[in-house]
Formats: C-alpha cells, structure tokens, sequence
C-alpha cells in the first residue's frame, strides 16, 4: 500500500517551494495515494518511485488546481483588443504536464482501466 507519508516527502523534493502550512497538502498526498493504490497492479512495489512520484504529481496538481480557484484565478480571458491573463493557470497547466508525464512512467504499474470496444 502506497504511503501518503512518501507522497508528501516526495512532493516536498519535487517543488522548490512551498507557501503554505504543510496540513494543507496532506489530504491532497492521502487522496493521491488512495487513487495510485486503487490503480495500483497487485505485484507492484508500492515503494517503486514511479508510482510514488505519480501520486505526488497529482497531489500536487490537485493542490494547484484547487488553489487557483479559491484565489479566483480566471486564466486568460480575451475581450476584443483586451487580454487579461493569470500566472495560476500556468502553474496548473505545467503541474498537469508534469502529472500526466509521472502517470505515464508509472503505467507498467497500474491497471488498465481504459475501455475500447472494438469491432464486432
């Protein structure tokens, strides 16, 4: 079983900073955790750092997401000649980058969840 204890560790050494009270980012490692160690194939490590680096990464891109709408960050709204543009979609469109790419190492790991209905 994937450690949120790791996830968090892991998070930590992947970031260069962090602004808020570690309890905040927390929940966000239990719930990545709990995704990775439903996904999760049942011979795999749970310590492999794919899988943990995984979590981390969405973990964070939860947190990004998260506190880009509670600050009322809008993106990039253009309005004619007038463009109005937020640095937190930035952050949250490199975050889900970076998730997708630590999903993507870790996917010899996890289950197939995907669903295609071939050809009859």
């Amino acid at each position: 079983m994937l450690d949120s204890q790791a996830v968090f560790c892991r998070l930590l050494s992947m970031i260069e900073s962090f602004e808020d009270d570690e309890t905040v980012m927390r929940p966000y490692c239990e719930g990545a955790a709990a995704v990775i160690n439903g996904r999760k194939k049942a011979d795999a490590d749970a310590s492999d750092i794919r899988l943990v680096t995984a979590a981390a990464a969405i973990a964070y891109c939860r947190y990004l997401t998260a506190k880009s709408a509670a600050d009322g960050d809008i993106g990039s709204i253009r309005a004619g000649d007038i463009t109005i543009s937020g640095s937190g979609v930035n952050a949250v469109d490199t975050a889900e980058r970076m998730m997708n790419a630590a999903i993507e190492d870790a996917l010899p790991l996890l289950l197939d969840t995907q669903f295609a209905f071939g050809v009859v």
